[in-house]
């Protein structure tokens, strides 16, 4: 199950954009997460499988973006032959939702594609 990571500065007045992000991460997310043909757990998968975590960053953190959005799943060969295509789709949504605000935010986004287990009870 892919999970999107969002981390932002606390105090800013992002909450109505976090909140759009909540909302919309797991549609901008899932398109591009999904290999064909594939069931679950095994790439293929929906918008319910899409997990979205938030985490404030800390006052010591240094270098970082208003919001950094990271998305970590299972380096299945498709979604690597597709790496770059995939950061451009998920930037080209979040843009959609940053469109809609008057504020001027630095928005990161990373797909970090690695090696792991995956199971549930």
């Amino acid at each position: 199950m892919p999970t999107v990571r969002i981390q932002y500065k606390p105090g800013r007045g992002y909450d109505e954009i976090l909140d759009r992000l909540a909302d919309e991460m797991p549609g901008i997310t899932a398109p591009q997460m999904n290999v064909n043909g594939r069931g679950l757990h095994d790439g293929g998968v929906g918008e319910s499988e899409i997990m979205v975590e938030f985490y404030e960053f800390s006052p010591r953190d240094r270098n970082v973006n208003d919001i950094q959005i990271t998305v970590m799943a299972h380096a299945f060969p498709e979604r690597q032959t597709r790496l770059d295509e995939a950061t451009n789709a998920i930037r080209e949504g979040v843009m959609a939702i940053l469109a809609d605000f008057d504020r001027n935010v630095n928005v990161g986004i990373s797909i970090w594609l690695v090696q792991m287990g995956y199971a549930t009870i």
